[in-house]
């Protein structure tokens, strides 16, 4: 009867000391995750919403290929509107759109070209034979500033800071907002005559 007891009252106690050491993992976990958040930025948008027309363009650090640190105001130091484009180290689909992006060149715009984290090399040639500047960003810090979560995105910046195009995705929208390349009207549909 002695066993049963200790049987009795030992697997609800064990039951319980598991339940507390689940509860306790649980918690730990949670404060890590709420710890990598606060310590790398994670997860969190420093402009609380994404950019609108009329915006000022938020600060954020980036840095030249060459490693020197660059700010969000040195950019517009020409005095030149900016099309700000966002995009991944390794994606063929970003490559793609620096490819469309060439013709640009002398263009009167600015075109910035903020790589994510690590540049893949054949991505960096693209952005400087194009004639624009690269920049890298640290942990997507740039991209949650303004508002960017997908890549290939890009947004257009006024010479004074004020945003006039909020982010737009994708290849297609990215190249409208571009607009024509520099010393060409806007591309005519090509129009086809069924017999």
């Amino acid at each position: 009867m002695d066993a049963l007891r200790a049987i009795g009252v030992t697997v609800p106690l064990a039951a319980l000391a598991g339940l507390l050491a689940a509860g306790a993992l649980g918690l730990l976990a949670l404060a890590w995750a709420l710890w990598q958040t606060h310590a790398t930025g994670a997860g969190r948008r420093a402009c609380g919403r994404p950019l609108r027309r009329g915006d000022p363009l938020p600060f954020f650090m980036a840095l030249a290929l060459d490693g020197r640190p660059v700010p969000s105001a040195a950019l517009f130091a020409e005095g030149r509107d900016m099309l700000l484009l966002f995009v991944g180290p390794d994606s063929a689909p970003c490559r793609a759109l620096l490819e469309a992006l060439l013709p640009r060149r002398g263009h009167p715009d600015k075109l910035v070209v903020i790589a994510d984290g690590r540049l893949d090399a054949r991505l960096a040639q693209l952005g400087q034979l194009a004639g624009h500047e690269v920049l890298l960003q640290q942990d997507g810090a740039a991209s949650r500033r303004c508002g960017v979560a997908v890549m290939p995105c890009a947004l257009k910046v006024r010479r004074d800071g004020i945003v006039v195009a909020p982010p737009v995705v994708g290849r297609d929208a990215i190249l409208g907002l571009a607009g024509p390349p520099h010393g060409r009207g806007p591309r005519r549909p090509r129009v086809s005559v069924l017999p």
